[in-house]
């Protein structure tokens, strides 16, 4: 099971958010499936985080 930092997670997280982000090919690249990323990456967003 591969752990993440904060900081990498911030990092995946707030490269998705940019506008024209592919969030399938970021979550391709760091081998996380493509759904669990969105579930992580809408839950940030409706919380209202800002990230950077």
């Amino acid at each position: 099971m591969r752990r993440w930092s904060a900081q990498a997670k911030a990092r995946l997280i707030e490269a998705t958010l940019k506008p024209g982000a592919n969030v399938s090919a970021i979550a391709r690249e760091a081998g996380v499936a493509t759904s669990q990323f969105g579930t992580v990456r809408n839950s940030v967003r409706e919380a209202g985080f800002v990230i950077g």
